[in-house]
């Protein structure tokens, strides 16, 4: 995961042509895509040193939720919302490859398989957090500075009103997706216990 996300982003900070709704240098960092997905790639890095030296943090398990739940929102906004719009070829190209489905899909999968303790009721409202405070920022640059070269997703393309009812739209799907990863992750931890117990007994 760490080599991973790493090298996606060197690939795109560097590339003169790195793809639809991505930038060379450092303006690509203005994306939610790829800072959600640097985000977990320094958690990951803070998760195998830990590791590496034979400790665990609940802090850092909670982390990788909330950046695990960051991910999958851009995956979900890129296949069901604009990917239709823009092109899913388009939205798949280069670095974008990576950070739009093959990290968000082993984030998930990770969190769920190898998460640690089940997080709560609290950490699924942490990880809406990201989101929210990007958008109210996205909203703020395009009320202050225009939607000219401002409105990179194009969610204001069909007036403010409709750009703020987005931004609630993936709030709450942000939220689901986290709810739907603390079930998932509940279950198959659950089957972990039940399987350990079981073996115990034999």
């Amino acid at each position: 995961m760490v080599i991973t996300v790493f090298a996606a982003w060197g690939y795109m900070f560097t590339n003169k042509e790195p793809g639809a709704l991505a930038s060379a240098g450092i303006m690509n960092l203005r994306y939610f895509t790829v800072l959600s997905n640097i985000a977990e790639g320094i958690v990951s890095l803070v998760w195998v040193i830990l590791f590496l030296m034979k400790k665990s943090s609940d802090t850092i398990d909670r982390a990788k939720y909330v950046a695990a739940v960051s991910v999958a929102l851009t995956f979900a906004t890129i296949a069901f919302f604009l990917g239709p719009i823009y092109g899913h070829f388009s939205m798949y190209q280069g670095a974008n490859f990576w950070f739009h489905l093959i990290i968000p899909i082993i984030a998930m999968l990770e969190y769920v398989f190898t998460g640690g303790k089940v997080v709560g009721q609290k950490e699924n409202l942490i990880a809406v957090i990201p989101m929210l405070l990007y958008g109210c920022v996205y909203l703020v640059n395009v009320l202050i500075r225009g939607v000219e070269g401002n409105d990179w997703y194009g969610f204001v393309n069909w007036g403010l009103p409709i750009g703020i009812l987005i931004f609630a739209i993936m709030c709450l799907a942000t939220y689901g997706m986290g709810l739907v990863l603390r079930l998932l992750r509940a279950k198959v931890s659950k089957g972990d216990k039940v399987s350990s117990d079981t073996t115990s007994c034999d």
